[in-house]
């Protein structure tokens, strides 16, 4: 993983591999970032374990070989490595966490669950007051997007939150 993302990519793969099945054949796809950053690291290090695996990321350039190229096949399950900075539902956490054929089996967030719904409370104030907040709920505001960042794992029979 990138450096940048090595802390958070660190604390999912333990959580991640205690949960997949080793061997067998599973379709990982991310969602809600489009450089796939931690996608790649947690991918890696299933791949250190010899996990089989299928995606459809890269597809049209071959980015990961023919081999895991994912066109329909039957995979044992599905999982969804779902990223977003919101605290509000429109999210791709929230709509893999509203999603009742999916399963969080590894999370990593650095805001307490107090914290996020007060961001998601300060979010919607924000939203309501066209961005015009007084300095010091600005200020809080922005303490809080610096720690918003999630990334939860789901597993189930479909990529959800995309």
């Amino acid at each position: 993983p990138r450096q940048s993302d090595a802390q958070l990519v660190s604390a999912l793969i333990p959580q991640v591999r205690s949960r997949i099945p080793a061997r067998s054949l599973i379709r990982i796809e991310g969602v809600g970032d489009s450089f796939n950053n931690a996608w790649a690291g947690i991918l890696y290090g299933l791949a250190e374990r010899h996990q089989p695996f299928l995606t459809s990321d890269g597809a049209a350039g071959q980015k990961w070989g023919t081999s895991h190229r994912w066109t329909g096949q039957p995979v044992a399950e599905t999982v969804t490595i779902a990223s977003d900075d919101s605290a509000l539902n429109g999210g791709p956490v929230n709509a893999c966490e509203r999603d009742s054929g999916e399963t969080a089996i590894a999370t990593w967030e650095q805001l307490s669950p107090a914290q996020r719904v007060e961001y998601a409370a300060q979010q919607r104030v924000d939203v309501a007051q066209h961005g015009r907040l007084t300095k010091p709920a600005k200020e809080r505001l922005a303490q809080l997007a610096a720690g918003s960042h999630r990334v939860v794992v789901f597993t189930g029979n479909h990529v959800c939150g995309g």
